[in-house]
Parts: C-alpha cells; sequence; structure tokens
C-alpha cells in the first residue's frame, strides 16, 4: 500500500490531499512533505481519497496542528469519511484544535 501526498500553493493558502494509506509504512512520505512547506498562512488538509489511517498518522496530523500554532497559521481539516472523523473524536483531535484556536492559533 501506498500514499500520495499532493500539494497545491494558491496565494496564501497551501493545499495538501493525501491519496490512500496513512500508516506506519507510508509515514515518512507525509512527514518529507511536511518538513519542506512553504511558508503557510493557511493550510488545508483533504482527507477525501484517504482509505486507512493508523495512531501513527493520527499522531503526525497532531504534530502538524502544533506545527500551526508554534508558526501561526491556520489549519483546516477537510474530506473526511464518517470512520476518519470518528477516530479523531475519540482520540481529540477536534478538541485539541480548538484549544489551540481558542489561544490565539
Amino acid at each position: 500500500m501506498s500514499l500520495l501526498v499532493e500539494m497545491q500553493n494558491k496565494k496564501e493558502c497551501t493545499f495538501i490531499q493525501l491519496k490512500g494509506i496513512l500508516d506506519i509504512t507510508t509515514i515518512e512520505d507525509f512527514v518529507t512533505q511536511i518538513e519542506v512547506l512553504p511558508e503557510v498562512h493557511s493550510l488545508i488538509l483533504d482527507f477525501s481519497n484517504l482509505e486507512f489511517i493508523d495512531s501513527t498518522g493520527i499522531g503526525a496530523i497532531m504534530e502538524l496542528i502544533y506545527l500551526a500554532k508554534e508558526n501561526n497559521f491556520s489549519i483546516e481539516l477537510q474530506g473526511m469519511d464518517e470512520g476518519i472523523k470518528q477516530i479523531f473524536e475519540v482520540v481529540g483531535l477536534f478538541m485539541i484544535m480548538k484549544v489551540l484556536k481558542r489561544e490565539g492559533a
């Protein structure tokens, strides 16, 4: 299985679409792309073509959320199916995003 990370920069917004599987076997592909993010004002992470995510992938998404806080850019998650939404709810990812947003991220 594999992961394709497609990144597009449009003015002040960076759009990242994930296709395939984000797990321990593909995490390096994701991390490599995130490490070369241009200067970002707004980031949209699209999960509409993500087939599966495990705890390693969830951890990487959380790291990206904290990176957004540290570097003062907004992050939006979109295109999640019900399964991924439910996983993010259970691990508290949405709650973390709300708290960080209230703190000024």
